[in-house]
């Protein structure tokens, strides 16, 4: 009987080696791209999918896979290998249709961009979104639709005034008028709220960065983890609403330090 719980662990060794072995043969596929060798890397992540079709990493290879055709001038093919990555990858999904959505402005095929970017935006979370309404601003621009660029302008630098892309604006730091935040928890352990601020802090990477600020309410010493400072409690609203926090992960409160 004693012998049960060795199989097990022998079982889930096994299972580890082969996930770090994926890890490492992407890795590798991905070093053919990094140093040019763009055919070869095409083949190396075409056997990756062939050989693990069931991996959690199919998604990401088939992405680099698409990244390797189009370093190689092949668009087609690149399109092709975007095409095969499922809705349920959401982040590489929106990637494929982020990366088709730039190749096809530089195209000129502006619908045909603005179709991609669509489809990028309908699963891309906010390390993307970005990157997306730049990529809406700059069609806009081009296409000479100033009222349109200036509204994608408006938003990134509404919703994500420290992104790389606002770098590229005049960005208007908080004033004394932003005087509402977001407050996303307060505790009286300083350990569980700076658990609560590096949870969130990977979640809206590139934009504003929780805090976390001491304070005392009703007699008792708490800590408060909040993000991001506005001029109105609808500003703060209409941010929740676009790092995708739900009415109950959060409450506006004012900020009067």
């Amino acid at each position: 009987m004693r012998a049960i719980p060795f199989l097990v662990l022998f079982a889930f060794s096994l299972i580890q080696s082969a996930t770090v072995s994926e890890e490492t043969i992407l890795r590798d596929c991905k070093g053919e791209l990094a140093m040019g060798n763009y055919s070869q890397a095409v083949v190396s992540f075409g056997r990756f999918i062939r050989n693990y079709p069931k991996s959690k990493l199919k998604a990401e290879a088939l992405y680099w896979k698409g990244v390797s055709y189009l370093s190689d001038s092949k668009r087609d093919s690149a399109k092709a290998s975007w095409d095969q990555i499922n809705r349920s990858d959401a982040f590489w999904y929106s990637r494929a249709h982020l990366s088709l959505g730039v190749v096809y402005a530089g195209e000129k095929s502006w619908k045909s961009s603005s179709d991609e970017l669509k489809k990028a935006s309908s699963f891309a979370d906010s390390s993307l979104l970005s990157s997306i309404w730049f990529q809406n601003y700059n069609n806009a621009q081009k296409t000479g639709n100033v009222e349109e660029a200036s509204l994608w302008k408006e938003k990134l630098l509404k919703f994500f005034p420290r992104s790389i892309e606002s770098g590229n604006f005049e960005v208007q730091q908080p004033s004394e008028s932003s005087r509402y935040s977001i407050q996303l928890g307060a505790f009286q352990s300083k350990a569980n709220a700076s658990s609560l601020s590096e949870a969130v802090s990977k979640k809206i990477s590139g934009e504003w960065k929780p805090e976390i600020l001491k304070d005392t309410r009703n007699g008792q010493s708490l800590f408060i983890v909040t993000v991001g400072r506005f001029g109105s409690e609808t500003a703060a609203r209409d941010y929740a609403s676009a790092i995708g926090l739900s009415a109950k992960e959060y409450r506006v409160i004012p900020f009067n330090r």
